[in-house]
């Protein structure tokens, strides 16, 4: 599934005379009483923005694909592994591994299979 956005937040940058910058969305620019500078201690008011347009402009897709993780529910199988000296990582990648080829496999045919290698 391909997602577009649906929402942007901009800021926009705002310099007070002493050099301080500040940042403020849309909706804090039509604040009427204004910010205190830190700085110098003046009253900054930020110029109103009643609106903003953005439009998107989308490019072509990379060519990398993207494989989501297949959950695997063996964490016992992998526990097992560990218990008898694998690698947790290692256990964890041959059950992934069988499990991915062969999803109707019981854990005692996933278990005959990882000694066979």
């Amino acid at each position: 599934m391909l997602l577009k956005p649906f929402s942007v937040d901009i800021y926009f940058n705002y310099k007070c005379e002493c050099g301080a910058i500040y940042q403020a969305s849309r909706k804090q620019t039509v604040w009427p009483g204004g910010v205190l500078c830190d700085c110098c201690g003046k009253k900054v008011q930020y110029e109103p923005i009643q609106k903003v347009q953005v439009i998107p402009q989308y490019g072509q897709k990379s060519g990398q694909k993207f494989f989501p993780k297949p959950f695997i529910d063996h964490q016992e199988l992998v526990d097992s592994l560990v218990n008898l000296g694998y690698n947790k990582v290692e256990a964890t990648k041959k059950v992934t591994k069988i499990v991915t080829d062969n999803p109707s496999w019981s854990d005692e045919e996933i278990l005959k299979e990882v000694f066979k290698k």
